[in-house]
């Protein structure tokens, strides 16, 4: 059930009669619980729409419009959920004093992933939530990895939390895109833990990865081949993995000769 916060000019729902005040219950008998399954669901061609009026009345009302023609609901926005994390790299820690204060929230949401494309390292994932996303089908996710091995990624992420590659498996099994990323952390994840990371995920894919460096066209920094061999080393590995898998090579920036 979620309130109707305000109704959209000119939109389907003015000429269906609702309001600001009433209640969005379910949409082709689907309850709709937050606005990921409103704009899941209101995709559809033709929908039930059940609401209950701001004096109690309940309405059920059929509707029929274009697959991206909107209701013209305005609905709460979720509240994200909050990381548990204390990763050793952490970002938001990181930020200086005196900044606007919704730079200092540490999302974890698997939600705001799917909808918005924030990364999670799935740490706070419950079964429910795994349920959900399987049977929804909320494709892609984008999924902080950073190593693959339980102990280590404990340690960069400052908790224990769920084993990382059978969630991974069950999303790709569920038919799920994973975007992953490495966040490279020099004598810890680098070298032939980067490797064993890579190799794992390439095992987990069951085809050829896409892999890129997001540093192209930036001047190089100390993760170069001459300040960080054992990255460099792992990541020249890497490159013959996806070579033998007939992949592209990795895309990006050449250590130490940045494009122009």
């Amino acid at each position: 059930m979620l309130d109707i916060l305000a109704i959209e000019p000119d939109s389907i729902a003015v000429e269906l009669g609702l309001c600001a005040g009433d209640r969005l219950l379910a949409l082709n008998g689907e309850p709709v619980r937050d606005l990921l399954d409103y704009q899941r669901l209101v995709q559809a061609e033709e929908l039930l729409v059940e609401v209950e009026r701001a004096d109690g009345e309940l309405w059920e009302i059929e509707v029929a419009k274009d697959a991206d023609e909107p209701l013209g609901l305005r609905l709460p926005h979720p509240e994200p959920e909050q990381c548990g994390n204390n990763c050793i790299f952490c970002f938001v820690h990181q930020l200086p004093p005196g900044m606007r204060r919704s730079l200092y929230v540490k999302d974890e949401d698997y939600r705001f992933s799917y909808l918005y494309g924030a990364y999670v390292t799935l740490t706070n994932l419950d079964q429910p939530s795994l349920q959900r996303i399987l049977t929804q089908r909320l494709s892609p996710l984008y999924v902080s990895v950073h190593a693959t091995e339980a102990q280590l990624r404990e340690r960069l992420l400052g908790r224990q939390g769920p084993p990382l590659l059978d969630q991974l498996q069950q999303l790709v099994a569920g038919g799920i895109t994973v975007h992953a990323q490495v966040v490279i952390c020099p004598g810890i994840n680098d070298g032939s833990e980067l490797e064993r990371t890579f190799r794992d995920l390439v095992a987990l894919a069951g085809r050829r990865p896409n892999c890129r460096c997001n540093r192209r066209g930036w001047p190089p920094w100390p993760l170069s081949r001459s300040g960080s061999p054992a990255t460099a080393g792992a990541c020249r590995s890497c490159a013959r993995l996806r070579q033998q898998r007939h992949a592209p090579w990795w895309r990006g920036y050449r250590p130490g000769r940045p494009s122009a």
